[in-house]
């Protein structure tokens, strides 16, 4: 039998629309435009007054049971009254469209679009705001249906996967593989720890940092991009907003944004004593997660880059382990 004709397409906004027409309760005469193409494909939609976002997720990535799960999330945190891009459902009650594309059968999920301005150049009453809203989140009930149905971010999704794409991969260098595996043992050893010590578990985002917010006129952050969300140590979240300052300031603005990020988030939910103690591991943990989809993504993204970069992210790797313990 002969293989797919495609890994990864883009597809035109003519069949996205028709695919949207098909499903949704819109007008034919739809305005789309791709927006972005990465881990999967957003295209801002606007159909007369009404302003959407449809997200289509790679087939490779996601199944329609877990689409399905971040829409109930989306729906239960919305109910809660936190701001969040609603899930719109089609005209049965449903809220995942499929999409024909040459890889197979992908599917996509219809929102609104949030009214706010993006968190360009965040302050220190920003990150705070982020804080509070990332606890705000971990306090929402009736989230267990959302949790079944989404992979849970533990060590096998987290780590044990990953590692398992760097290795499979025939050109990878033996000195990062070695730091690799080295790096996946010990945090599945801290992970094992962890889960004796009972951190506190629940629904989480799982990619929670500015860029996946918007402030509203008032001032109040809106959430939007749960493609990443699932159950797991709530501690995860806030670990992930960690990793994200490491990558992107000096280590000493880094440290403040993220004590800023902290204070928000205690004034609603305290951290226990086993949750800060973890969050440097699960900083790697996040790290880690990060480079197994770089190199499960090679065959969209490309080999080349990868390869040549290696060196810097081998160092990367040494200086979060460090940053946990793990020599």
């Amino acid at each position: 039998m002969a293989g797919k004709s495609a890994v990864r397409s883009i597809l035109s906004a003519e069949h996205v629309g028709a695919a949207l027409a098909a499903f949704f309760a819109v007008p034919r005469a739809l305005e789309l435009t791709l927006e972005q193409a990465a881990m999967n494909d957003t295209y801002a939609v606007h159909a007369g007054k009404k302003a959407y976002f449809f997200k289509i997720y790679r087939c490779d990535r996601r199944s329609a049971a877990e689409v399905s799960g971040e829409a109930d999330a989306l729906a239960a945190i919305a109910a809660a009254g936190v701001a969040v891009a609603k899930p719109v459902a089609g005209r049965d009650g449903t809220f995942v469209c499929p999409v024909a594309s040459p890889e197979g059968r992908r599917y996509g999920m219809l929102c609104e679009r949030l009214v706010g301005a993006a968190v360009a150049a965040p302050k220190s009453a920003d990150y705070r705001a982020l804080g509070r809203l990332a606890a705000t989140l971990h306090t929402v009930a009736g989230l267990e249906k959302a949790s079944a149905a989404r992979p849970a971010l533990d060590c096998a999704h987290l780590v044990t996967r990953p590692l398992q794409a760097m290795l499979g991969t025939s050109w990878i260098d033996k000195d990062y593989a070695r730091k690799a595996a080295q790096a996946a043992r010990q945090l599945e050893q801290t992970w094992t720890r962890l889960q004796a010590a009972r951190l506190p578990t629940g629904f989480c985002h799982g990619d929670l940092h500015t860029g996946n917010v918007v402030k509203g006129a008032r001032g109040k952050l809106a959430v939007f991009d749960f493609d990443l969300s699932g159950p797991g140590f709530l501690a995860y979240d806030l670990a992930v907003f960690k990793w994200t300052r490491a990558m992107a300031a000096p280590p000493e603005q880094a440290e403040a944004d993220w004590q800023e990020y902290r204070l928000g988030y205690e004034a609603v939910r305290r951290l226990t004593a086993g949750e800060a103690g973890a969050m440097d591991a699960l900083v790697l943990a996040r790290y880690f997660w990060g480079l197994g989809y770089l190199f499960e993504s090679a065959h969209i993204s490309g080999a080349g880059w990868l390869r040549q970069s290696l060196p810097g992210i081998g160092a990367k790797l040494d200086h979060f382990r460090k940053l946990a313990g793990h020599n």
